[in-house]
């Protein structure tokens, strides 16, 4: 299901920011589901873990689309809505994070401190 909003998000953060989408899934399915929802080219880049032959949250995966962008980790915000999988994960490749809180509750013991929490996508205009 799409995020309500979404395309509209990423159209605005686009004009001032490189995008990247990172994703979990069989190549196939996962590309099925962005052409569904008709944003695979709202992103300067997508990376699908099968193809990637990683996935998140390996550090590997992130360091992938900082250099697909030709950007340093640190300069990158990752959003995301799992908190290990996104969230720990970017974190630990050196990202900065927003955690999106949707269906997945914190986990205790991750390390990661995301620099917001939000709980619509649209949020992400006020604060980028």
């Amino acid at each position: 299901m799409l995020i309500d909003q979404a395309k509209e998000v990423v159209t605005v953060l686009r004009k001032k920011y490189k995008t990247g989408l990172i994703t979990n899934g069989k190549t196939n399915i996962q590309y099925g589901k962005i052409d569904q929802i008709g944003m695979r080219n709202d992103f300067d880049i997508i990376i699908v873990s099968e193809e990637a032959g990683v996935k998140k949250p390996d550090p590997s995966i992130f360091e992938m689309a900082c250099t697909a962008l030709d950007v340093r980790s640190e300069e990158c915000i990752y959003i995301g809505d799992h908190p290990m999988n996104d969230i720990e994960g970017a974190f630990r490749a050196g990202m900065e994070t927003i955690w999106m809180q949707a269906n997945q509750p914190w986990q205790d013991g991750l390390t990661a401190k995301p620099l917001h929490t939000i709980d619509q996508l649209s949020k992400l205009k006020e604060l980028l």
